[in-house]
């Protein structure tokens, strides 16, 4: 009833997942959300990530790394070409550090700084 399990946690029901989403943005509060020329603005929608429901409506999870998971999942119903992941770490770095090995973390960072950065 959840979908099918795997190592990642769950298996979305698709078609399932997909109508639900369409049903969502035909409620009345979604006119003005669905109403957006998305070429000169695109809207933003912020939901909760981790959490799902099986078909019955009972609470889930989405195991390890739900939030993510959720993220891309949203990704593919929306059709989108790309996902961008941000992750807590311990401050900002000049690089990667995996892939710059003599990365360091910047001490003190101004808002504008980060923007540019950004």
């Amino acid at each position: 009833d959840k979908g099918s399990s795997n190592v990642m946690g769950v298996d979305p029901l698709w078609p399932e997942t997909a109508s639900r989403l369409v049903e969502w943005f035909k409620q009345p509060k979604m006119q003005e959300l669905t109403a957006v020329d998305c070429s000169d603005a695109a809207p933003i929608v912020i939901v909760t990530g981790f959490v799902a429901t099986t078909l019955a409506g009972t609470p889930t999870t989405l195991k390890r790394s739900g939030s993510d998971y959720s993220a891309t999942i949203f990704a593919r119903l929306m059709g989108a070409s790309k996902i961008t992941m941000w992750k807590n770490v311990n401050g900002v770095y000049t690089a990667d550090p995996r892939r710059v090995p003599e990365a360091f973390p910047i001490e003190s960072l101004k808002y504008d700084e980060a923007i540019e950065l950004a």
